[in-house]
């Protein structure tokens, strides 16, 4: 199982939104405002959490999606870093 760090994760978190949500125009950095750059709908909020169960090997529950979690790259690091000692 491979190892993660918040550095680690932090990295990529920034890779996958990157990727998956392009925004050449955007500099994403760990304190990013994710709402209002990405515009986090219903759907992406989906797509995020299935990567953060599949990549990460993390199980999400309703109450996990949270408007603070998603506030930015830093909050969702420090979620996933729970769920992974949990």
């Amino acid at each position: 199982m491979e190892k993660f760090d918040k550095e680690k994760i932090i990295s990529d978190l920034k890779h996958f939104f990157q990727t998956e949500f392009p925004a050449p125009d955007i500099e994403l950095t760990e304190t990013s405002d994710l709402p209002s750059l990405f515009i986090i709908d219903s759907l992406r909020v989906l797509t995020t959490v299935l990567h953060l169960e599949q990549h990460f090997g993390i199980s999400l529950i309703e109450s996990d999606v949270s408007a603070e979690i998603f506030q930015n790259l830093d909050s969702l690091s420090d979620f996933v870093l729970t769920k992974l000692q949990a």
